[in-house]
């Protein structure tokens, strides 16, 4: 069969233009490894295309890729694919010394292809007479952990959206022997190919948190000098209003050039309910914790002095009592029914004390690790304590949104909210991320923990919105961060 001379496609022998790369077809080239251009004297390489200068193939594959990436793992076991018909590993032939003859002639691969099945070949990188390299995709392994599987939209092992992995491939013809060091990853046709993949999204190092191109990182463990904050909300894809409520406010007192105490509220509500409903209870429940622990806390804080823990998780307890009041004698007053989550942290120097009801979420972020501290109150997640289903199923339950725990809802409920309440040592370099299910249900939580890490905290805030909206914006999204330094 004749092929493209540009790009090694086959064509038709009426086709004035190649079908791939849609360049002049003159002169069509029936391939054979090792065969010359018609009448021309020129040596053609795979497929017949002119070779182009390249370094030995060990060079090749130790050198950076195009975007510098740190390439890992040159040597790989075979991939498992189902390209192998029964689901076994493709394996290199016992004699890798395959002759062109009696395999008919090469096919160069182009980009587009899917080769083994399940890597997609990008971009040509470079090519040479016995050998061409490609930036390709595998998808059927996550961009994120490297976890490998079937395409689909999220990743089972660690719950990121659906990425390929990266990948460098290299196509070797029959006459081509690999180096020592190198071995075929498996073999399709009559060409031998090799892999290497780039590394995992969370192996790549991040900036540390808190860090500033001016000032640099900051020393993990050293104490809390200053509370960064960013914070954002938005209606999301499918709301017609934005329901959420979220409240930020710091404290740093500098006396004698000591800075204490070092101290902040963040507060992220998000309400339920119906016509001019949600968006008042949410109100209602910032206005209230903010209120009571601007009159029993923060006076404390002022003169310098920090009032003890079990004062603190008090007051945390009774500022969600007061929401929950709050919102009960608005639904008496307006008969309507309404209600509100709400998560909140009490930043106190080295410590946080937290506090939730619901499904919003308080995370702590430690050296690129992500930590939620807080329990929702929801029925999947007791579904999923009791061993019922598994934890990815939290994001596809039929009965997700059931809340079993939550401010307000119904004159009929009980006066006495049950609070949860936490307390989280703090470092330089730490940040909480304060959210609503909003954000969470659409981010998964290594996607919440690798924005944040690489991002100061106004842009991570609008990232992980941007990023909620990309994936659905289901609901209405809401996230503040908090970055110790």
């Amino acid at each position: 069969m004749p092929y493209c001379e540009n790009c090694g496609s086959p064509v038709e022998d009426a086709d004035e233009r190649c079908r791939a790369c849609h360049e002049t077809i003159a002169p069509l080239i029936d391939n054979q490894a090792g065969s010359s251009a018609a009448g021309s004297g020129v040596p053609v390489g795979l497929n017949g295309v002119e070779p182009l200068p390249v370094a030995p193939l060990a060079a090749v594959l130790s050198t950076a890729s195009p975007a510098d990436v740190a390439w890992d793992q040159p040597v790989v076991p075979p991939l498992s694919s189902s390209a192998a018909g029964d689901g076994s590993a493709l394996t290199p032939p016992a004699d890798p010394s395959l002759s062109a003859s009696a395999t008919g002639p090469l096919r160069l691969p182009i980009v587009g292809d899917l080769v083994a099945g399940r890597i997609r070949l990008v971009t040509l990188e470079e090519q040479a007479d016995d050998r061409i390299r490609f930036e390709a995709e595998d998808e059927q392994r996550c961009a994120h952990c490297g976890e490998e599987g079937a395409h689909r939209d999220w990743c089972d092992e660690c719950g990121a959206p659906w990425l390929p992995t990266r990948c460098r491939v290299v196509a070797l013809s029959p006459t081509c022997v690999p180096p020592e060091d190198q071995e075929i990853t498996f073999v399709e046709g009559n060409l031998r190919f090799i892999v290497q993949y780039a590394p995992p999204n969370w192996a790549v190092p991040a900036p540390s948190v808190g860090a500033s191109p001016a000032l640099g990182a900051p020393e993990i463990g050293r104490s809390i000098d200053v509370l960064l904050v960013g914070q954002a909300s938005d209606t999301g894809k499918v709301r017609e209003k934005d329901e959420d409520a979220i409240f930020c406010m710091t404290l740093t007192r500098i006396c004698e050039g000591a800075t204490v105490p070092v101290a902040g509220l963040f507060i992220v509500a998000d309400g339920m309910g119906g016509t001019n409903a949600g968006e008042v209870a949410s109100r209602l429940a910032v206005d209230a914790i903010a209120q009571r622990i601007a009159r029993d806390i923060w006076p404390v804080l002022i003169t310098g002095e920090t009032p003890d823990e079990s004062v603190l998780l008090r007051a945390l307890a009774q500022a969600m009592q007061d929401a929950h009041s709050r919102i009960l004698e608005q639904e008496r007053l307006t008969g309507q029914t309404m209600g509100s989550t709400a998560t909140f942290a009490l930043v106190v120097n080295q410590q946080a004390y937290i506090a939730n009801v619901g499904d919003s979420r308080t995370y702590l972020l430690r050296q690129g690790n992500l930590i939620r501290i807080s329990r929702d109150h929801s029925l999947v997640a007791q579904l999923v304590e009791q061993g019922k289903i598994a934890p990815l199923e939290v994001y596809t339950h039929p009965e997700r949104n059931v809340i079993l725990r939550c401010l307000g809802i119904g004159t009929d409920g009980p006066p006495l909210i049950e609070t949860d309440t936490f307390v989280q040592p703090m470092q330089a370099g730490d940040r909480l991320i304060l959210c609503c299910d909003g954000l969470w249900e659409m981010v998964r939580d290594p996607q919440i923990a690798e924005i944040t890490t690489q991002l100061p905290v106004q842009e991570a805030c609008e990232a992980l919105i941007a990023t909620a909206n990309s994936n659905g914006g289901d609901d209405n999204i809401s996230v503040i961060v908090v970055a110790a330094a």
